[in-house]
């Protein structure tokens, strides 16, 4: 609407020569007038619909605070929505086209660590972005902003992939989220005659060592995208060992929902565990980790009281 409330002029000049004389207004300069208001009308209630999709997209990342989160960033149809879909198991719209995806999509995942996380897809990146775009986008961008860790989505098959890998990482530094965690991906790897993209592998492993090469498409090298997640996990958990009485059956079963069993030991009373547990949620039962943690520590031999 505002791209073209600018470029009205002109439109309707073979009406305005219907009519003519000194003091008369032709038709088209009053269809320009009436195509202005409808127009503006219009910017001003998908302004008013936009703030609406923001207070319930905040409420949702609200309500999933605790829980480590994904966002799939990338260029234009460079396959964001097929890699959720392969890692959530879902079946959201993809197509061959620019802007397959106008809307932020999220699903949950629990890893084999037992990790849940929450993945989210959104609008793919063009060059150039205009300023009022990125603003009729700032719900979804907002997931970006607040995301844990960035999936960096890249068509390896592109020729153009450096530019577009440039295009993506200035505008995460328009919107101000470049400082985070950021796995690249390169997709579409089915795309590319085999000695290609052995070629294209060996030359991005210079620089890019940690990034998988994947096909969402077929599948191949897919656990590599959730391994990397992992190893990223991995820096955000404690490692604790526990004691705690067998009668704390409802703290156990937590453990075993949402920790990493390294190593169990059952003994008369209680249980022994070793585990890997979110920082998140040893905050969220900070209390009774405290109370059953076994913590290294020399305890000092009291000094007799003086008589």
């Amino acid at each position: 609407m505002q791209y073209n409330l600018s470029r009205l002029k002109g439109r309707w000049t073979h009406l305005s020569r219907i009519e003519g004389g000194i003091g008369f207004r032709g038709p088209g300069e009053k269809q320009i007038e009436i195509d202005r208001r409808r127009i503006n009308d219009r910017i001003t209630h998908l302004k008013s619909k936009l703030e609406g999709i923001e207070q319930i997209s905040k409420t949702k990342r609200k309500s999933r605070k605790d829980i480590f989160s994904v966002s799939l960033v990338g260029y234009t149809n460079a396959g964001k929505s097929t890699v959720l879909n392969r890692l959530t198991s879902s079946h959201l719209y993809t197509a061959d086209q620019l802007f397959a995806t106008l809307e932020t999509i999220t699903r949950s995942k629990t890893l084999e660590t037992k990790e849940r996380i929450v993945i989210s897809d959104t609008i793919g990146f063009i060059r150039k972005i205009p300023p009022y775009l990125i603003a009729s986008f700032h719900a979804t961008l907002q997931e970006v902003i607040e995301a844990d860790l960035l999936l960096h989505v890249v068509d390896i098959s592109h020729h153009k992939l450096f530019e577009y890998m440039d295009t993506v990482s200035q505008t995460l530094k328009e919107i101000q989220a470049d400082h985070q965690e950021m796995i690249l991906v390169f997709n579409k790897i089915d795309l590319l005659p085999r000695n290609q993209y052995m070629f294209m592998k060996k030359k991005l492993r210079i620089d890019y060592p940690d990034s998988p090469f994947v096909s969402a498409r077929t599948g191949e090298n897919f656990d590599d995208i959730e391994n990397a997640i992992s190893k990223k996990l991995a820096h955000s958990k404690k490692n604790i060992i526990l004691k705690i009485p067998n009668q704390e059956q409802k703290f156990i079963s937590y453990l075993f929902d949402n920790a990493e069993i390294i190593e169990k030991r059952y003994n008369n009373d209680s249980v022994r565990l070793r585990i890997k547990i979110p920082l998140q949620k040893y905050k969220q039962n900070y209390i009774l980790f405290r109370k059953y943690e076994i913590r290294n520590k020399s305890v000092a031999k009291r000094k007799p009281k003086r008589k």
